[in-house]
């Protein structure tokens, strides 16, 4: 059912959207790692919003626009691992220059472990990360390179 609201007022993660936050690294330098504070959380549950179906029915509030993005080059036999360094961070949704959507839920005791994307490939990596409601909080996350 129509609901009358614009695609836009549904807070769900647009990929067209840019972020404020934005990186370019290669993957060389992120062998030694990088961190970047952010901020995490938004206003709608992502299962109200169609990448909905990578998320196997997630309930975590993210915003429309992404979180961080980050600007891969050089990243031919290298995988991409991305954690946050704080409890507040429940989900992490990622959407890959090649359009291809991923999901890292919440592990044991609500807590969000490390995502690893084994071929991440070059380009914009636009990553949404989630609370458990809709109230936002700092995070750092992490960002290390490890050979395939």
């Amino acid at each position: 059912m129509f609901s009358g609201l614009p695609l836009t007022a549904q807070a769900c993660p647009n990929p067209d959207i840019a972020s404020f936050t934005q990186l370019t690294e290669s993957g060389v330098s992120l062998r030694r790692g990088k961190s970047v504070r952010l901020t995490a959380g938004g206003m709608r549950p992502l299962g109200e919003c169609p990448q909905a179906s990578v998320a196997r029915g997630s309930e975590s509030h993210f915003t429309d626009a992404p979180t961080f993005e980050l600007n891969l080059v050089g990243m031919m036999g290298l995988a991409l691992q991305m954690s946050a360094d704080t409890g507040c961070a429940r989900d992490m949704l990622v959407h890959t220059a090649d359009g291809s959507w991923y999901y890292r839920g919440p592990g044991l005791n609500g807590f969000m472990p490390p995502m690893m994307l084994s071929n991440p490939g070059t380009g914009a990596l636009k990553v949404w990360v989630g609370t458990q409601d809709d109230r936002s909080c700092r995070i750092r996350m992490e960002f290390l390179t490890l050979l395939r």
